[in-house]
């Protein structure tokens, strides 16, 4: 089994009309909160029951894949285990199908036409981050530096203009990384400032 159900959206649920393991939901607590169903109609909390029954236990892996597919969570306890967002699917696939160690790359893996792919779109976003915060820090003690100069009137002293030398090098080692190679980046060293 290689399948995925979904996408899934939030809907009410009317306690007439509801079957299965949504109607012993409803009776336990009429006012849950959170039920999602697939534009066939069909409830996930009946989809994960029927999944339950049909599945070997530690032989099919659950994900949760976001709108653009990328798989954000992984459980090998059952379909129930992974919650949809609104827009969300559901993948069940055998276990021996997972790409080797994928609860660390979550984020960065998408399941395209039945295959994994490696995207790096937690990676690249994070190194973004990254690169937005060195970038942030380098230019704050530029501006300290450049401001002495300009309050006291007086040139920087040897080893302060040594120390905005390497800082302005190292922000602009930094404004050349490119963000979409992550993960693998090697990021300059920050200079130190004392």
């Amino acid at each position: 089994m290689n399948k995925i159900f979904g996408p899934f959206f939030p809907y009410s649920p009317l306690p007439d009309n509801a079957t299965g393991a949504t109607k012993r939901l409803l009776e336990a607590n009429p006012f849950a909160p959170f039920f999602y169903e697939e534009s066939t109609g069909k409830d996930y909390y009946e989809i994960a029951e029927e999944l339950k029954s049909q599945t070997e236990p530690g032989k099919y892996a659950f994900l949760s894949l976001d709108l653009d597919d990328r798989v954000c969570c992984v459980c090998y306890e059952g379909f129930d285990g992974c919650t949809p967002f609104s827009g969300w699917k559901i993948a069940v696939v055998p276990v021996e199908n997972l790409p080797k160690g994928i609860e660390y790359d979550l984020g960065d893996v998408a399941l395209k036409d039945g295959k994994f792919v490696y995207t790096y779109f937690r990676s690249i976003q994070e190194a973004k981050l990254h690169k937005d915060k060195e970038i942030a820090w380098a230019s704050q003690y530029i501006q300290t530096y450049e401001d002495y100069e300009q309050v006291t009137g007086k040139k920087l002293p040897e080893h302060m203009a040594d120390i905005l030398k390497k800082l302005k090098i190292y922000r602009c080692e930094v404004l050349s990384i490119k963000t979409e190679d992550a993960p693998n980046i090697t990021w300059a060293i920050r200079p130190s400032v004392e």
